[in-house]
């Protein structure tokens, strides 16, 4: 990926797996999703970020 370019990421996670209920999550938009991993002078750094991301609700920001 270069600077400015797109990535479409979808997954879709089940909050009440642990017990928990959708409505402790709070607003979505208080959390985002980064993305992880890069090689670097022929070495890969895992924790290294290389994008990041607000998180939308069926395509819809904010939500």
């Amino acid at each position: 990926m270069v600077a400015g370019s797109d990535l479409d990421y979808s997954r879709t996670f089940n909050a009440t797996d642990a017990g928990a209920t959708l409505d402790t999550l709070g607003e979505l938009t208080q959390y985002v999703v980064v993305v992880h991993g890069l090689t670097v002078e022929g070495a890969y750094v895992a924790s290294l970020p290389v994008a990041c991301a607000v998180l939308e609700v069926n395509g819809r920001a904010g939500s």
